[in-house]
């Protein structure tokens, strides 16, 4: 910086050349402001770059991991909601401690507890 002012000062009283002085403090000036504006694009870039490492893909693997867990026990359900309608043609549906423990665990659990099923018919076996 020390040495712009230093050439310019020579060349205002070397050259008397004012439109040049003004000319080299414009550009310098220019300069300055562009570099000034590229540290900050470097620094928000930066910037940036922490905050997707640091957040957004912590963030994207841990919700990509509960997508996986849901999608186990969506399917862990489903297969539970089958047994449980094939459970109906049982004909030891009377006296099955799964078919208890069902009818049990709403009623701790503080929810609607189920109806009782119907006895089946006997089978002809």
């Amino acid at each position: 910086m020390l040495s712009e002012v230093i050439s310019l000062l020579i060349n205002v009283v070397l050259s008397g050349g004012l439109i040049v002085t003004l000319v080299t403090i414009r550009s310098t000036r220019k300069k300055a402001q562009t570099e000034e504006k590229q540290a900050e694009m470097d620094l928000s870039k930066t910037y940036v770059e922490e905050f997707n490492k640091n957040i957004v893909k912590p963030l994207n693997d841990k919700v990509e991991e509960l997508s996986n867990e849901t999608t186990g026990l969506k399917r862990e359900l489903s297969r539970f909601r089958k047994a449980i309608e094939k459970s109906k043609n049982c004909p030891y549906v009377a006296s099955c401690p799964v078919e208890r423990e069902l009818q049990k665990s709403p009623k701790d659990s503080g929810a609607e507890p189920r109806t009782q099923r119907a006895e089946p018919k006997d089978d002809k076996r």
